[in-house]
């Protein structure tokens, strides 16, 4: 039995009116005031701002690569419209949606490889009373068929729940004996576990709720690096380019004197021979 601790949290977005015009016959509501809806068993919301939409997906994108990006927080509801590159994103907790945000906003949300926009969307999930009262008993979009690896297949395990409207069956991995299925939504997940359970080829099999994945912690990133200013650079002490010419890097004062005074010598020799040829 998989067990929910999340409890009803003030949060502190838009919330809608459950009595007023703006919910929707298709489980979602419109933005309005500000009132906050506890389903019965007061535990979760029922109208908070939970639905996040991803857009500008990589072409051919599927539910599992949409999960897969997804962390934070038990979803309610993933609905993806391939044709428009996008998707809508319904978590159980308002706050955890609003985390998911503000991580992709600062970090980036890749999809194989590509970065996805992120935005609120204009219409929010609405939490049904009796899908309320199932998540509080541990119901989740995903389900755990026990010991079905002697038994069942991912191909006939996907034949039996091809009837179900709306039913988007993820992926189906074993694990052990045990046949874990992931689903598109809490809801559609409560048919398909009843309409299994109804059926002789499923008994002796004890079909449970299953963890769901997207619940996992958000990742911690480390924190970048500060760079360090770049300091003034020193002023370099001028060069004496005649030093260059004195290769052991002593002053020999007595070599210079000696070698002016043979240059003069030199000098006053050769005007005087200069001037004996004149005359």
């Amino acid at each position: 039995m998989v067990s929910h601790s999340s409890k009803a949290v003030e949060y502190s977005g838009q919330f809608d009116d459950i009595f007023s015009p703006n919910e929707g016959q298709d489980g979602y509501f419109n933005n309005g005031n500000n009132r906050t809806e506890v389903g019965r068993d007061g535990q979760f919301l029922r109208n908070s701002k939970r639905t996040i939409q991803l857009s500008n997906l990589p072409e051919a994108a599927t539910h599992a690569d949409v999960t897969d990006a997804v962390k934070g927080g038990m979803l309610l509801d993933v609905f993806l419209r391939s044709q428009d590159r996008a998707a809508s994103i319904s978590f159980l907790d308002g706050n955890a949606a609003n985390d998911f945000f503000r991580y992709a906003k600062r970090n980036d949300l890749y999809i194989r490889g590509k970065r996805v926009a992120i935005s609120w969307s204009d219409r929010h999930f609405t939490l049904a009373n009796h899908v309320a009262h199932k998540i509080g008993m541990g119901a989740s979009r995903n389900i755990v068929i026990r010991s079905a690896v002697t038994r069942h297949t991912d191909e006939s395990i996907r034949e039996d729940l091809d009837h179900i409207h709306n039913l988007v069956v993820i992926s189906i991995k074993f694990v052990d004996r045990d046949a874990h299925v992931s689903t598109n939504s809490v809801q559609n997940a409560m048919f398909a576990r009843t309409c299994m359970m109804s059926r002789s080829k499923y008994k002796g099999c004890k079909i449970e709720w299953d963890i769901d994945e997207c619940g996992a912690p958000l990742p911690v990133l480390k924190p970048r690096p500060v760079q360090k200013e770049n300091s003034a650079p020193k002023p370099r002490a001028p060069i004496n380019r005649f030093a260059l010419l004195n290769m052991d890097g002593a002053t020999d004062t007595s070599t210079d004197e000696d070698s002016m005074l043979g240059m003069d010598s030199f000098q006053s020799d050769l005007v005087s021979g200069l001037n004996g040829v004149a005359v």
